[in-house]
This record gives C-alpha cells, sequence and structure tokens, in this order.
C-alpha cells in the first residue's frame, strides 16, 4: 500500500475496497515527513477512517555544522562609485553551528560603527569594508597635538586641543597659508607737509598703522618702528609717538620711520617706510640790481629774496618758464641755488637751444633762508638785461 501526501492534515491510503482499521498510536512513514493522521480516505470505497492525533516523536540527530566566515577581505577595487569590487572569504578550518536566524556579532570594541546584527555576508562585507578603509574609530584627536614641522598651513606655532576633527587638520595642511600684511605706515606731523625747508623743525605727533590678518585670522606679530620718537613697538591703528620728538636738518636729507614684523612663525613681513625730506630752496628770476662777484653777501640776500620763482628742491635741476621780469628793460635774470650742488651743466632754451653760455657764474654767497639756516649760494647772473621773451622755457641743469 502506498501513502500519497495531499496536505498538511489529509492523507489518501489507496488499496482494495475493504475498509481499513488504523489504529491510534500509527504514524506516518517517516520518510515523508508529514504529521501524524487526523482524517484518512480511501475514494474508491468511500470508506473513511479517523483516529486521535497520536504524540509527536522525538527529533531527529543534527545534521553536519558548516564553517564559519573567518575573514572576509576586499582583493581588488578601491571602493569608487561605480566600480566593481572583489572581496574574498576565508572560512574557518573547523566547523561552528549556527543556529538560524541572524548572525550575532559583538560590536563592543567597533566603536557603533556596526549594526549589532547583519543578517547577510554582503553586510557583513560591507561593514569589514567599512573597517579596513578607516571608517572604524573616532575621527577627533584623543590629546592635545603640537606640529614639530611646517606643512601647508599647518605649522609649529599651531595647537591642536583634544576633540579637533580630524578633517580640520587636513584642511589645514592642504590649504596654502597666507601671510599677513603691513599695509602701511603713516606720519602725522606738525606741519603736516612732507617736504620741509632745511632748517625748519617739525613735530613728530603719531604713526597709523594699517594691516591685512593672515588666512587664519591673525594680525602681524612684533610689529616696530624705527624713527625720531619711536623705535619702540606698534600695532595696528594709531600709536602716538614720544612727548615732545621735535625734527630738525641743517642739510639737504630726508628722516625715514620704518615699520618691520612678522607673521605667526617668525617670518620676517615685507618692511613698509614713510620719510620727510628737507631741501634747499632754488631761485629764479628777474632784479634790476647788476651784481657783481665782489657783492656783499647783503646785497646777494636782497637781490634772491625778491626774485620771482622759488621751490624746494633736492639739487639744481628745474624747469621754470619766464614772466615779464625777463623781457623787462633793466632787469638781469637770476638763477642761484646752494653752492654745494655744484655748477650748472647746461641751460636749455624751449628744450633746444643752450644758453648756458648767456649767463656768468658770479661765486659763492652766504644767504639766510627763512628758518634762520645760513647756506652758501651759488648765484648765475644773464649777461644781459631783458635777455629772454615773456614765457620763455629754461630747463636748468
Amino acid at each position: 500500500m502506498a501513502i500519497i501526501p495531499l496536505s498538511k492534515d489529509t492523507d489518501i491510503i489507496q488499496g482494495g475496497s475493504t475498509p481499513i482499521s488504523i489504529p491510534s498510536t500509527t504514524q506516518p512513514d517517516p520518510e515523508f515527513g508529514f504529521r501524524s493522521v487526523d482524517v484518512i480516505t480511501t475514494p474508491d470505497s468511500g470508506i473513511v477512517v479517523t483516529g486521535p492525533q497520536g504524540p509527536e516523536g522525538p527529533p531527529g540527530e543534527d545534521g553536519p555544522r558548516g564553517r564559519g566566515i573567518e575573514i572576509v577581505e576586499r582583493t581588488s577595487g578601491d571602493g569608487s562609485a561605480g566600480t566593481v569590487d572583489t572581496y574574498t572569504m576565508y572560512y574557518s578550518q573547523e566547523a561552528y553551528g549556527i543556529d538560524g536566524g541572524a548572525v550575532s556579532l559583538d560590536t563592543t570594541n567597533f566603536n557603533n560603527n556596526l549594526d549589532n546584527t547583519i543578517t547577510d555576508t554582503q553586510k557583513l562585507a560591507d561593514a569589514v569594508d567599512e573597517l579596513t578603509t578607516g571608517g572604524g574609530g573616532d575621527a577627533t584627536l584623543d590629546s592635545d597635538l603640537t606640529p614639530t614641522v611646517t606643512l601647508g598651513g599647518v605649522s609649529p606655532s599651531d595647537t591642536f586641543t583634544t576633540g579637533t576633527d580630524w578633517e580640520v587638520i587636513v584642511r589645514k595642511m592642504l590649504e596654502q597659508y597666507v601671510q599677513p600684511k603691513m599695509n602701511s605706515i603713516t606720519l602725522s606731523s606738525t606741519p603736516s607737509a612732507s617736504i620741509f625747508e632745511v632748517g625748519q623743525s617739525v613735530n613728530i605727533n603719531s604713526v597709523t598703522i594699517s594691516t591685512t590678518n593672515d588666512s587664519d585670522g591673525n594680525p602681524p606679530q612684533n610689529m616696530y618702528v624705527t624713527g625720531p620718537g619711536f623705535n619702540k613697538s606698534v600695532t595696528t591703528g594709531v600709536n602716538n609717538a614720544d612727548a615732545s620728538t621735535v625734527v630738525t636738518k641743517t642739510t639737504n636729507t630726508s628722516e625715514s620711520w620704518t615699520l618691520t614684523g612678522e607673521d605667526k612663525n617668525a617670518v620676517s613681513l615685507p618692511s613698509r617706510s614713510t620719510n620727510k625730506n628737507w631741501y634747499f630752496r632754488h631761485f629764479v628770476g628777474g632784479n634790476s640790481t647788476e651784481l657783481t662777484s665782489g657783492s656783499s653777501d647783503a646785497a646777494v640776500q636782497t637781490v634772491i629774496d625778491a626774485l620771482q620763482i622759488t621751490s624746494l628742491r633736492s639739487g639744481r635741476s628745474a624747469s621754470i618758464t619766464t614772466g615779464s621780469w625777463s623781457n623787462t628793460a633793466g632787469n638781469y635774470t637770476y638763477i642761484t641755488y646752494a653752492a654745494k650742488f655744484g655748477d650748472l651743466s647746461n641751460i636749455l632754451q624751449n628744450g633746444a637751444l643752450p644758453v648756458l653760455g648767456a649767463f656768468t657764474k658770479l661765486g659763492d654767497f652766504n644767504f639766510t633762508n627763512a628758518q634762520g639756516h645760513i647756506e652758501s649760494y651759488r648765484v648765475y647772473k644773464s649777461n644781459s638785461d631783458a635777455a629772454f621773451a615773456d614765457g620763455t622755457s629754461l630747463t636748468i641743469s
């Protein structure tokens, strides 16, 4: 007789038409694995045999256990988007039982980088890959860090405190450090001009420092100004000079105030300077007094004081345009300047005609300027009166 399982709870027993009696203790053939009989029918005879559910038999022996996964290793690829990676799984040599369901994973030492349950190999591979590519661990500093080398924007002057994100450090390493700038130094004085006549006294009041911070937001460090009234440390903004600082020059010269400073790494920054200049006065004009080489200093002083064109200059050179005084009968044209600048080498009329020969050097005379300073002045006089038409250009050198 064959037993054919039809469903979970119904079985057909095919055979003869004779009624079949099945004891209540009868169990189905274990070969088929179906449950104990509740109802058995024989379609050819219509005989129905019923019986109570029998007790469940003892469980069978466990089947052989499989080997566990020891390592999942990525053997090719780099994890980039759109690429294919190859993973190799290494099994244990011994067999370990797995009781079905999820693979439990102790994540105590994974710092919460893995879920506590991984349900398939791909998830396990992803988790291992995350660990082997640096995803595990805390991405912040465990203790303070002071660099010993300069790398990119990082220098030994930096200190990264505990808890600093590594991304901050890496970005700083990859970013180019931009030094701060000392933009300018501006000197305030009384009088406020930049050029003064030799002998004039100038009160030094303050300097104003303009700066730009570096790429880390730091201003220039160790700024220092040298020059009268200073020789001391300064900061961005207005810095007062020492009290009662007065500068007076008795020769054609200049005075400088220089700003120096460093960046946060003690690297010197380009210096900045400002100057005040003291020049001798240069005179050109016409006068009816006919001076000679034997004229007195007083006579020469009177003529020079009356000359029409005057300017502060660092040498003997000048370019002027004559007025009516150069074309007036009885007026001689005079050129005079500090003797230390030497003899004239040329005079060009209207930029083309050399006319130095139209003048005579009378010599050097003591001249007292408006500041009370006495200086030796060299005097040239035209050989004739009314020597030049009004509006004539004279280039003196």
